[in-house]
């Protein structure tokens, strides 16, 4: 008695879910050639309190290739819902092939368990593309000759003449820029005073600045070095203000100039290059006497305003 109890509690759910739901696969055709397309239509049954999970066809179906998949509709009649899916698919293999059962599932809102149903099982003849060997082969075709429209046309047409219009466009900015007055370039005030004038005046400055006696010793040599340097670029045409000593000394030493002014311009240079660089005081007699070496560097080696004159 209690097993009997048992078999009715088991069989009533389950003859409950198969009145509510019915899934199936049909196919357009069962008998195909190789390659050929095939409609293939999946439809669910089910009761409106159910939810369906709908096969994911590239999973379900592994023998059938997939050409397309179409939109799922949905209707509603009654208490059911009715859904169907289509699909085109081909085969690539001869013989019989079967198209497997299909899993759709279903489960009821906010219920962990999900129950399964399956689509029968469908068979397809595929056969060969029939070739009729009596006929002799026929010769390959060649190429089509198609024409080109005007969209194949218009690269080898736009390509060359914008490259036209860019070499006129350089070619005209180039003439109009040839063409164009060039500015004449202004005149270089250069000093119409002779070198020494201008330098013995600026030593004349530089002494009433009284640098050295403020203790500026640097300074005041690195001043003495300029004029002196300036002097001789303006008088003997040496580049002397971007020199060292040595290499002034070694140039000028090709210079016509007694031996005696060109110590005193050694001297003059060695003591501002200690007073510049190793940062050494001179003494008070020194500072004055380097003033002094310099005015008479210039007074010996001065050009003659007779001689400017005349040159």
């Amino acid at each position: 008695m209690k097993q009997w109890w048992f078999i009715v509690l088991l069989w009533w759910p389950i003859s409950l879910w198969s009145q509510t739901v019915e899934v199936s696969a049909t196919l357009d055709t069962n008998h195909i050639r190789i390659g050929e397309p095939i409609h293939l239509t999946l439809q669910a049954v089910y009761d409106t309190s159910l939810q369906v999970e709908w096969p994911l066809f590239d999973q379900a179906v592994q023998s059938f290739p997939l050409i397309e998949t179409y939109d799922r509709e949905k209707l509603t009649e009654g208490p059911q819902h009715i859904e169907r899916g289509s699909y085109d698919i081909t085969a690539f293999d001869t013989g019989f092939i079967v198209l497997e059962p299909i899993a759709f599932g279903f489960y009821r809102e906010g219920e962990p368990t999900t129950d399964t149903f399956l689509t029968e099982p469908l068979l397809v003849q595929v056969d060969f593309v029939e070739v009729d060997t009596t006929q002799p082969y026929k010769p390959i075709k060649g190429p089509i000759d198609a024409p080109m429209t005007w969209r194949e046309w218009l690269p080898y047409v736009a390509i060359p003449l914008m490259l036209v219009v860019l070499g006129l466009i350089i070619w005209y900015l180039y003439k109009k820029q040839k063409e164009k007055p060039q500015p004449t370039p202004e005149p270089i005030d250069l000093p119409t005073e002779p070198a020494h004038v201008i330098a013995l005046r600026e030593l004349e400055a530089l002494e009433r600045a009284e640098l050295w006696q403020a203790g500026d010793y640097k300074e005041y040599h690195d001043r003495v070095s300029d004029i002196l340097r300036g002097y001789i670029e303006r008088r003997f045409h040496i580049e002397a203000l971007e020199s060292t000593t040595e290499e002034l000394m070694v140039t000028f030493n090709k210079v016509p100039v007694p031996r005696l002014q060109v110590e005193q311009l050694r001297e003059v240079l060695t003591i501002a290059d200690l007073a510049k660089f190793a940062k050494v005081e001179p003494l008070p007699e020194e500072n004055a006497k380097s003033l002094s070496l310099a005015r008479d560097f210039i007074a010996a080696t001065k050009v003659d305003e007779k001689e400017e004159g005349a040159a």
